[in-house]
């Protein structure tokens, strides 16, 4: 079970412990001296600051930056470069002390570098419709090393110190809400294009973030290799609006800011439509990312923090449905057959129908459920003909509570089949109708996915899915072909729907726009 009071604090957290270990620590310094005597020459005491180490990333990303680059592999040392002459606001002793560590400070490109391309990678996943789950986690891995806050010691500008911590918040977050999202079952159309909007706006920030610490770098090593793509990328990659203030500090740091607000606003509008729901799972993170947010202005922003406690819920989360998958093993299954015997002195066929984008449609941001055109009709009309069962893969609860509206005489629909009852085959829940315990060549099942009836595809019609369109008259056009099956008591509904498919194609083909009107004269 998840425990809200889970929570935990960073010092309990240890996201990469091989960086713990005393051999890879030793080899981390080794590989920063080397990097120091390249960078500051004979100073070779000089070591690079704690918050800003060299990370570990992944193979596949090293060798696709070497695949653009091949002249890197041993070039290393080329992605630490020294930063501009700038002023920190302390006393004037502090600062002669400083003075040579300030202006010989390294700053690792590559870092930027891969942050940036693993934003990218989201970002063109999600605007695909791709799984974007793994660059997701490779994303959370690599920031446990390295964050975009790491380079605020190279600004003076404390306002912006805090734009950038706000950013990394903001980063984080999203790119673990987007992950909480795929957990939880909640990819749709629209939840797709609120990431799709949330991770533009990201993806330009950081570009922006990564174009100031560029004017920072000194000319002479403006042109090395990693440089060099960093400033292709932003050519590239940078949305013309936001290339026209570039140069401009002033504009920058302002539309840095203007983007952290409409990033902030699109999370909380988030949150609120997906995970402020009844769910325990969804309450936690609500809860945590909703105080995070509202707290910016007023608290310091611990990034630390805020990375642990996601961490631990992300850990929770897996755990929770690896249990739920092992206890589905020993879930007890309803018996076989499904149905009670049919009543022939009533019905000789069976209507099959889904719910779900083929009856009605459940709107996410509101919590409304619509109901497609027709469907009471269809309903009326149909069930002193057929025998009705609807047949969900929803839960129990669920589907009661729409279809105790829907059918509140409890005269339409004789049965009702739920999730329990499907047979969970690579990822889908598919509705066997030969455990209906009915003859085959009686029962129709309507469906709008196709694979939920694959194991008796003779059987099926596939209907459009239905997602609010209030012109929507599918369900009116079957009605006189499924009345004719009864009234001219087809034998064996299998053959007259084989027929059904192939003469759709057919008058499809001929550029017919509705082939169900003109079918119902097929039936002999």
């Amino acid at each position: 079970m998840l425990n809200p009071n889970s929570l935990i604090n960073f010092k309990n957290l240890t996201p990469n412990p091989k960086l713990n270990t005393i051999t890879e620590r030793t080899n981390l310094n080794n590989r920063l001296q080397k990097a120091g005597n390249f960078i500051i020459g004979n100073e070779k005491n000089l070591k690079r600051p704690t918050n800003n180490l060299e990370p570990k990333t992944s193979s596949r990303f090293l060798s696709q930056t070497r695949e653009l680059n091949p002249s890197t592999e041993n070039t290393n040392s080329n992605k630490f470069i020294k930063m501009n002459n700038f002023n920190f606001n302390s006393k004037k002793s502090q600062r002669n002390n400083k003075e040579t560590y300030i202006n010989k400070i390294p700053i690792n490109l590559e870092d930027l570098l891969i942050q940036e391309e693993h934003l990218w990678m989201i970002l063109t996943y999600i605007r695909c419709g791709g799984d974007f789950s793994h660059y997701s986690e490779e994303f959370i891995e690599f920031s446990h090393l390295s964050s975009i806050q790491s380079f605020e010691i190279y600004f003076n500008e404390i306002k912006f110190k805090k734009d950038l911590r706000i950013y990394s918040s903001n980063e984080y977050i999203s790119v673990m809400i987007s992950l909480f999202t795929l957990l939880t079952n909640k990819i749709s159309d629209n939840s797709l294009t609120h990431l799709k909007n949330l991770f533009y706006y990201i993806h330009q920030n950081i570009l922006l973030i990564i174009s100031l610490i560029i004017g920072k770098i000194n000319k002479e090593y403006i042109f090395n290799i990693w440089g060099n793509k960093l400033k292709e990328i932003i050519f590239n990659r940078l949305s013309p609006e936001m290339k026209q203030q570039r140069g401009n500090l002033d504009d920058e740091y302002f539309h840095i800011n203007q983007n952290n607000s409409i990033i902030t606003n699109m999370l909380k509008n988030y949150i609120e439509i997906y995970f402020k729901t009844q769910n325990a799972f969804d309450n936690l993170i609500f809860n945590f990312v909703n105080m995070i947010i509202l707290n910016y202005q007023k608290y310091p922003i611990d990034i630390y923090y805020i990375k642990s406690n996601l961490s631990k819920l992300k850990i929770d989360l897996l755990n929770s449905i690896m249990f739920k998958q092992a206890m589905s093993t020993y879930e007890i299954k309803p018996p076989i057959p499904f149905l009670p015997p049919l009543n022939k002195d009533k019905y000789t066929y069976s209507l099959v129908l889904d719910l779900d984008e083929t009856l009605v449609h459940s709107i996410a941001e509101t919590g409304k459920t619509l109901i497609r055109p027709g469907t009471n009709i269809f309903l009326k009309e149909l069930s002193p003909l057929f025998e009705i069962v609807i047949f969900t893969a929803g839960m129990q609860d669920y589907a009661d509570n729409l279809l105790n509206q829907m059918d509140k005489e409890r005269n339409l629909i004789q049965y009702r089949l739920y999730r329990q009852h499907t047979s969970l085959e690579n990822g889908s829940n598919v509705k066997d109708i030969e455990k209906l315990g009915r003859d085959l060549s009686k029962v129709i099942i309507i469906d709008n996915i196709s694979e939920n009836f694959s194991k008796q595809s003779d059987n099926g019609i596939f209907i459009t899915p239905w997602m609010g369109d209030p012109n929507d008259t599918e369900l009116y056009e079957l009605i006189p072909i499924l009345k004719e099956i009864s009234v001219k008591k087809v034998k064996d509904v299998r053959v007259i729907l084989r027929r059904f498919r192939d003469k759709i194609i057919q008058l499809h083909i001929q550029g017919d726009i509705n082939p169900l009107a003109t079918l119902k004269n097929m039936i002999k």
